[in-house]
């Protein structure tokens, strides 16, 4: 038992403070969380497509042979068409003019236009550009648009917005409130301070193993808690003082502590033990099949497809080697548009992508499994329902008969792959959204009852973590 001690005495001393905080930032993250924005938001703000140029044909811009991406957007930027993409190969987003095919390079003048169209009420105060990293952007989703503009304004809330240099497209945008909470709140919980998060490697293996000497400095909590209870039999606790206090609180919140830090560990599992929710690169490519696609011949005549749509966004994608429009509008909805005929051309399919489509598209990413059930999501299901995030009601799930007996989520309107859980990912559903946040159909269904027991659990954990502060503080100064 004295090594047990040893372990968890000194594991506490180095980790107490960690416990607090994540305890204490955990609540503020459920009133505050970190700042994004969001699709909807973004679509409000950008101008609709409206051209009467001649456009260059798409597949001047599609490869011909090996496909490194799968789609290729138009949108209008101070009135001017744009195509952008994203490379798979180089991790970067490019942006050509869909009149004269010259790369884009959006100059601060430009940038400044963009950021009075966005808010059109605020004035702008100053405009950073070059932004390479940024608290509020260094996580790697935004590594194909740095670097950023960043232009702040001069308003009551001190709003930020932060445009990429490479296709001109407001993706975050924070309030000076928000930076103060997050602070506090997820770049602690998170250890995300921007010095260790740009390094998504080093981050990700120093949050893993401290996570999981946290599970060890538990463990030998737990073990010597009940050891200890056991020997001082009716008294529950021989201790005194924050001792005293310590030994019982870990009774009663230790195996609730440790299912924290054990979720939390899951979190940054990235594949390490449970499978990964998304699709191969290799799965994807034969998903779409969309190399030396010649499909997207009469791109002019889209024209007729923004005007009636109002579309912000086009989106000329392809699945099972079909190509399909997807305009993205912030009025009418999303669309998808089909080859109907030669002579009809492009035509509007209500329903979304032909099931046989995502079906054969399906076969061709996962070859020689049979396909046992296609079918709409229920409302209420537990996998697709999460506090994290609810799948739209176009998402179809699509049942393999495999040994991992895997679900495909796919959204019948964009083609997308939402996510791809098998049996071992499902199992991860509960182990981490189950332990982490309490997000079980019997709670998250009654809002005021999961408040109730998030933050008392919360509390009592920071309670509980400082008991450990002062008694690690105490050790330090003998």
């Amino acid at each position: 038992m004295k090594f047990f001690v040893f372990i968890h005495r000194w594991i506490g001393v180095v980790l107490c403070l960690f416990f607090c905080a994540w305890f204490i930032s955990g609540i503020i993250m459920i009133y505050h969380p970190f700042p994004s924005s969001s699709e909807e938001q973004r679509l409000q703000k950008t101008e609709s497509i409206a051209t009467n140029d001649t456009l260059i044909p798409i597949q001047n811009f599609w490869p011909e042979e090996h496909s490194s991406f799968h789609k290729i957007s138009l949108v209008s930027v101070l009135g001017e068409p744009y195509y952008w993409w994203f490379d798979n190969n180089s991790n970067r987003v490019t942006t050509v003019h869909a009149v004269t095919g010259k790369v884009a390079k959006f100059n601060e003048e430009q940038i400044a236009k963009i950021a009075h169209q966005y808010y059109p009420e605020k004035l702008l105060k100053n405009i950073q550009p070059d932004i390479e990293y940024d608290q509020w952007v260094v996580s790697n989703g935004y590594d194909p648009y740095r670097p950023f503009y960043r232009i702040d304004y001069d308003d009551k809330d001190k709003t930020s917005i932060y445009i990429s240099s490479r296709n001109a497209q407001t993706l975050q945008q924070t309030t000076q409130s928000q930076r103060r909470w997050n602070y506090v709140g997820a770049i602690i919980h998170w250890i995300y301070p921007t010095v260790l998060r740009k390094h998504w490697a080093v981050w990700d293996q120093f949050v893993w193993w401290l996570a999981l000497i946290g599970i060890v400095g538990a463990v030998t909590g737990i073990i010597l808690g009940v050891v200890r209870a056991i020997k001082a039999k009716s008294a529950l606790s021989n201790f005194e003082g924050w001792m005293y206090w310590h030994h019982i609180s870990g009774l009663a919140l230790g195996v609730v502590v440790l299912s924290w830090i054990f979720s939390g560990w899951l979190s940054m599992d990235h594949g390490r033990i449970f499978s990964k929710p998304n699709p191969s690169d290799t799965q994807l490519e034969l998903f779409q099949n969309s190399a030396n696609t010649k499909i997207f011949n009469n791109l002019p005549s889209i024209a007729s497809i923004y005007r009636s749509t109002n579309a912000k966004e086009i989106e000329f994608r392809v699945l099972a080697g079909y190509p399909y429009i997807y305009t993205k509008s912030d009025t009418e909805g999303n669309q998808v548009w089909v080859v109907a005929d030669n002579e009809t051309g492009w035509q509007e399919n209500s329903a979304g992508l032909p099931v046989q489509w995502i079906r054969k598209a399906t076969q061709l990413a996962w070859p020689n499994i049979p396909i046992k059930n296609i079918s709409l999501i229920n409302e209420y299901d537990a996998y697709a329902n999460l506090r994290e995030g609810k799948l739209e009601e176009s998402v179809i799930r699509i049942i393999l008969d495999d040994a991992g007996k895997t679900w495909i989520h796919i959204d019948k309107l964009s083609g997308d792959i939402v996510s791809v859980m098998d049996s071992s990912r499902r199992v991860y559903r509960w182990l981490f959204n189950g332990l982490h946040s309490f997000d079980i159909p019997a709670i998250t269904t009654r809002p005021i009852l999961w408040y109730i027991i998030i933050l008392t659990f919360l509390s009592l954990g920071a309670l509980f973590s400082a008991t450990g502060v002062v008694l690690g503080v105490r050790r330090l100064t003998k």
